[in-house]
This record gives C-alpha cells, sequence and structure tokens, in this order.
C-alpha cells in the first residue's frame, strides 16, 4: 500500500473514532432530554398564499378611477388587482362561474 492510501485511511479512521466519541458523549446524557409537546392535532394546513394567474378565468373588468382589474373564473373566484400591494381574493356562496364583472361608482357587482 502506498503511503497516500495509509494517510488517507488513517484520516478516516481519525473522522470515525471522533464521530463515535461524539456520539457516545451526547447519548450519555451530557444534553438535556427534550420533551416533545407539540402534537399533529396542534397544526392545521391551509393556504397561504395565492400565486399566479386564476385558474379558468371567465371574465375580465378594468376600472380605470380605481385603477384595479378584476378577473373572475368559472369556480366563482373573483381575484382582483391594483398597485402593488393590491392583490384581493373573494367569492360568492355558490360555485357558480362569474360571467360578467360590473364596476359601479365605489362597488363592484358580479353575476
Amino acid at each position: 500500500m502506498s503511503s497516500r492510501s495509509k494517510k488517507l485511511l488513517k484520516v478516516i479512521d481519525g473522522i470515525r473514532s471522533w464521530n463515535i466519541s461524539a456520539s457516545q458523549v451526547n447519548s450519555h446524557g451530557s444534553s438535556p432530554d427534550i420533551v416533545e409537546l407539540l402534537k399533529s392535532d396542534h397544526f392545521q394546513v391551509g393556504k397561504i398564499a395565492i400565486h399566479g394567474f386564476p385558474y379558468h378565468p371567465t371574465c375580465m373588468a378594468f376600472d380605470p378611477v380605481q385603477k384595479i382589474i378584476a378577473l373572475g373564473t368559472k369556480a366563482g373566484i373573483i381575484r382582483i388587482f391594483g398597485r402593488p400591494g393590491v392583490d384581493y381574493v373573494v367569492s360568492h356562496p355558490s360555485s357558480s362561474a362569474v360571467i360578467q364583472i360590473v364596476f359601479l361608482v365605489n362597488e363592484v357587482m358580479f353575476f
């Protein structure tokens, strides 16, 4: 065996012995035991954010006064876009498609 191979084996053995001794120190109680109080019942999966263009858009309206665009979808959802930071999602009780959006003075009406 060459001297380089012997040196490499010594390095690997040193790493193994260091790793084994480090795991034995942690298993003998040098670190405090952590009691897990959290359970899966404490968490609930939910939608955090909506990204991208609405799925199955059916209609669109633009209000030049407020400078906002509203997009209606086949699932009954309306997404309103405006300047940066203005992005709202609303829906009506039924999941019927939104077929028309009309902006009124300071109001929005959808059919």
